[in-house]
């Protein structure tokens, strides 16, 4: 057995164990309707349905379900999760006569503001509302879509305009460039190719800085700049498709030996399922999401050429 059919095979051991056990739907709304907490348990979930989708397994119709559920209950209730919530935490230990200073992202117990994470929350509620139902029926709601990339330009906007002394300017935990790039994958799904370019100049790198074509493609690593060449191409302020489809295969490839190696907070989740949609997009093949996810699952068992990235 690959290193790949068994990643595979220990996830949906480990999920089924789970879902028909002590995490089974009925315990999850039952628990849900108790504290509220449909966001969350829409999030944790939501990855388990990807994968069960991605096996073809019968479970994955069930999470799906419930997925939805939650998310719809969450919006309805403008249920945040976390988000507003939490902030840095900083205390202090005494080691062998030496004092250590912890920060850590929790709910602040000084008194201090949590960070204004709630339209971070409602952008990321829509995301997975919009995604979740694309599997679901098979059909995108621009409407949704749309609503989530506000949102988030909302929150990076309020993020990267806080004054210079704000403790939340300096946080070291979720900010702003943590999440831009959904913010990217986003705008390049609902075909807003100018504000992706717009905010990637604004807040990564200024225009003077950009060369189109870029020098050296082969080595551009972060995804940002990736669907900054893409919305560049797209919007046809350049023709970059001497190379565009070479490096966008490059990612998503690495992005599945990321998943398949257990690369630390990499897993099947939307961003890797919307960067399958742009590739299928690109090339002209079918982009319905059921195939996009059964797609990731069979090619992570190819053995690949990729660029080191």
């Amino acid at each position: 057995m690959s290193k790949a059919q068994e990643h595979w095979q220990r996830s949906a051991d480990w999920i089924v164990k789970a879902y028909t056990g002590k995490f089974a739907p009925p315990i999850q709304r039952k628990e849900a309707a108790e504290d509220g907490s449909y966001l969350g348990r829409a999030d944790t979930t939501g990855y388990k349905a990807l994968v069960m989708l991605a096996l073809e397994h019968p479970l994955g119709e069930e999470l799906l379900e419930l997925v939805v559920e939650f998310l719809e209950e969450a919006e309805k209730r403008d249920d945040c999760w976390f988000y507003g919530k939490w902030g840095e935490v900083i205390s202090e230990e005494e080691i062998l006569g030496q004092t250590f200073t912890n920060i850590s992202y929790g709910v602040p117990e000084d008194g201090s503001e949590p960070f204004h994470d709630e339209e971070l929350g409602r952008a990321l509620r829509a995301r997975y509302l919009f995604v979740f139902r694309w599997i679901e029926s098979g059909e995108r709601d621009l409407e949704i879509l749309n609503l989530g990339i506000e949102r988030m330009r909302s929150w990076i906007d309020l993020q990267f305009n806080l004054p210079k002394g704000s403790p939340e300017k300096k946080r070291n935990f979720d900010g702003p460039t943590v999440h831009f790039h959904r913010l990217m994958l986003w705008a390049l799904e609902g075909e807003r190719y100018d504000m992706a370019l717009d905010y990637y100049r604004k807040y990564v790198k200024p225009e003077y800085q950009l060369s189109l074509p870029p020098v050296e493609w082969w080595k551009i690593a972060d995804q940002e700049h990736l669907y900054y060449l893409m919305a560049a191409h797209a919007s046809g302020a350049a023709d970059l498709s001497s190379f565009l489809t070479e490096l966008t295969e490059a990612h998503y490839r690495r992005r599945i030996a990321d998943v398949i190696e257990g690369e630390w907070n990499n897993h099947l989740d939307n961003s890797l399922l919307g960067l399958a949609y742009l590739r299928a997009k690109m090339a002209g093949a079918p982009t319905n999401p059921r195939q996009l996810l059964v797609g990731i699952r069979q090619e992570s068992y190819e053995e690949w050429p990729r660029l080191d990235l």
